[in-house]
């Protein structure tokens, strides 16, 4: 497991996986992360998302306004 998390922005993030989801991921090239703050910030440094399903999919513009919209829902509560 690796966790940051920068004091100044309250940022942080966590890799974490069991070792039964790992058998779906290639472990010399994938890896899972989780992150906890400034999702507008990390959202424009992905290509691609995780779906339901396991499948990687490339971030287009539906799916990013999807997580953007999802983000703005969360952020009002």
């Amino acid at each position: 497991m690796l966790k940051l998390l920068s004091t100044s922005n309250k940022a942080g993030v966590t890799g974490a996986i069991s070792s039964q989801e790992a058998t779906a991921f290639d472990t010399e090239s994938d890896l899972v992360l989780l992150a906890k703050g400034a999702p507008d910030i990390l959202i424009k440094r992905c290509v691609s998302v995780l779906d339901a399903d396991g499948q990687v999919l490339p971030l287009n513009e539906t799916r990013l306004a999807t997580l953007e919209n999802l983000q703005a829902a969360l952020a009002s509560q």
